[in-house]
């Protein structure tokens, strides 16, 4: 009996504490906590634009996004419309300020949402994504070819050593059927 009662307190307890996720000794994330810091990195943030410091409107943008992010993972129904909005509005003004400030190599193609899916490349590179070996940090071997992949702030890129990319590939900028394995594999476009 006294069990039932104690376990029964257990999850009454867990119901009165709300939506909030434990993350270590005794901290809790709340989502109207998470929201109100990354309300005020929003603020910093268009202050930052404002004083045209560009460097410091990019991280406090992406930090209030990865903040809003975390409360759509530990609470999904907490103010659904708003922390959606937030993300997207919020992380495109992050997206555009690091192309400012960021650039890729010369070479590299960017891996990026609605970027060129010519053909067979694509079919193949996607067929070929169980192939691919890592070999170490952003570095992979696919049917004995180096791919890398090269992140800079926000924007993610990839170069191969086959010679499709190296003679056709860098000069009109789409990536070989590997670039399109590792790409599957790593899934680097979500």
């Amino acid at each position: 009996m006294k069990k039932t009662v104690l376990f029964g307190l257990a999850i009454l307890g867990l119901a009165l504490a709300g939506p909030g996720v434990i993350r270590g000794e005794g901290e809790t994330a709340d989502p109207g906590e998470l929201h109100r810091k990354a309300h005020l990195l929003g603020r910093d943030a268009q202050r930052a634009v404002y004083q045209e410091d560009i460097l410091e409107a990019f991280e406090a943008y992406s930090e209030a996004v990865s903040l809003y992010q975390e409360i759509a993972r530990i609470d999904p129904g907490w103010r659904t419309d708003f922390v959606q909005s937030r993300i997207e509005q919020w992380g495109e003004e992050a997206d555009r300020l690091g192309r400012e400030i960021y650039s890729l190599p010369d070479g590299v193609v960017e891996i990026r949402p609605g970027m060129t899916r010519e053909g067979r490349r694509f079919d193949e590179g996607r067929a070929g994504a169980a192939r691919v070996r890592e070999t170490g940090e952003d570095e992979y071997e696919v049917e004995s070819f180096t791919v890398t992949v090269v992140r800079e702030g926000p924007l993610k890129g990839a170069e191969c050593s086959c010679p499709d990319y190296t003679y056709r590939g860098r000069k009109h900028n789409f990536a070989c059927k590997h670039i399109w394995s590792v790409i599957t594999r790593e899934r680097l476009l979500q």
